[in-house]
């Protein structure tokens, strides 16, 4: 996102791609790849301005109309408050172990930290996207599996 103004200032950034989630593959060989939103930064200067939500639904359209995807998911650090309450704004909720145990699911996602890379534990949190007549919550991995194996 870039400032309207002569200065042309990046002030947010979004990065998306196609992970591979083991917790969401219907086999127990496979790799459940999916859409994935990784990082929405916003500059502090333009926080509050509904740019987060903007690019969110950014990402959701490439999904939807460039690589005809339903399901979003994005993986949060779970102390990221701010951005746990952007997802949760624009419709996403927290994917649930199919043990109906009511516990998030975790996944470790590699994060580059000061030259290192470590892996860290990430909430997985989805959307479905398309026609809101067609949307059903994501709760659990094995509804989610069962939809991904139609």
């Amino acid at each position: 996102v870039k400032t309207n103004d002569d200065s042309n200032q990046v002030v947010g950034m979004a990065e998306m791609g196609i992970s591979a989630i083991p917790s969401l593959s219907s086999s127990s060989s496979g790799t459940g790849r999916a859409v994935t939103i990784g990082l929405i930064a916003i500059s502090p200067d333009v926080q509050n301005m509904g740019l987060g939500k903007a690019l969110v639904q950014k990402c959701e359209d490439i999904a939807l109309n460039s690589w005809n995807e339903t399901y979003v998911y994005a993986a949060v650090e779970p102390w990221k408050v701010n951005a746990l309450s952007l997802f949760t704004s624009c419709g996403y909720q927290r994917i649930l172990e199919e043990d109906n145990s009511k516990r998030d699911v975790i996944i470790s996602v590699p994060v580059r930290y000061r030259m290192q890379t470590e892996m860290r534990p990430h909430l997985l949190l989805g959307k479905q996207i398309g026609n809101a007549d067609d949307a059903v919550g994501i709760f659990t991995l094995k509804e989610r599996k069962e939809e991904m194996s139609r």
